[in-house]
């Protein structure tokens, strides 16, 4: 009697291992990379090879490790990001001390000009958001804040790029293409609320999506 409950304990412990293990596969979050490895033209990382080119907005595991679906609540309301899976994007932002991403990218093509929207949508509150647009010869970017400030004294902040990078696999795409791509850009933000001041926000990482 004994043995056995040995052995059942035993099993009980293995399979809950590897259930942890099985779990951790899938949940990790972006890593810092050197900056430079945003403005190469290789596209090698472990990102571009994983399956993600679309997301999910709520997420659990069942008990063979396959995705499905359920809201998973959260402190203040903000969503739970358990995978990479999803992800259409691993995006970087660096505002002073904190760090955020952009974990949702969105491809457009108009004309000949590709139009990229970046935010975290619907990973967490989402208050960031950043456009690009790359034609034949150029290359813009936008970057806005989601969140508003309902204080009559508020003025909205303004935002200046510097040193703008943006990078595709291909020179050429149709709608309905993958692309795979890389950006790097520095924004300097002035602000008047509450009080003068200004940041640097520093923006860089990778994406692949489906060309809509």
């Amino acid at each position: 009697m004994i043995r056995i409950t040995i052995i059942l304990s035993t099993l009980l412990l293995f399979i809950s291992c590897n259930r942890v293990r099985q779990k951790e596969v899938y949940t990790s979050e972006p890593k810092l990379s050197p900056v430079q490895n945003y403005s190469t033209e290789n596209f090698d990382e472990q990102f571009f090879s994983e399956n993600h080119y679309g997301y999910a907005q709520f997420m659990k595991f069942d008990s063979s490790g396959k995705l499905t679906y359920q809201y998973p609540g959260g402190l203040n309301n903000q969503f739970v990001d358990s995978t990479k899976y999803y992800h259409s994007a691993e995006v970087i932002l660096q505002i002073d001390t904190s760090t955020y991403y952009f974990r949702n990218c969105k491809a457009v093509k108009n004309g000949d000009t590709i139009a990229l929207s970046f935010s975290d949508n619907p990973f967490s509150r989402n208050h960031y958001e950043l456009k690009a647009w790359k034609g034949q010869s150029s290359v813009s970017f936008q970057y806005n804040q989601n969140f508003t400030i309902t204080d009559s004294s508020y003025k909205p902040s303004t935002y200046s790029v510097v040193n703008p990078g943006l990078i595709f696999d291909k020179k050429e795409y149709a709608k309905g293409d993958r692309i795979k791509g890389k950006l790097h850009v520095t924004v300097i933000g002035n602000h008047t609320w509450p009080k003068v001041y200004s940041d640097t926000v520093i923006i860089y990482g990778l994406f692949k999506t489906v060309i809509e």
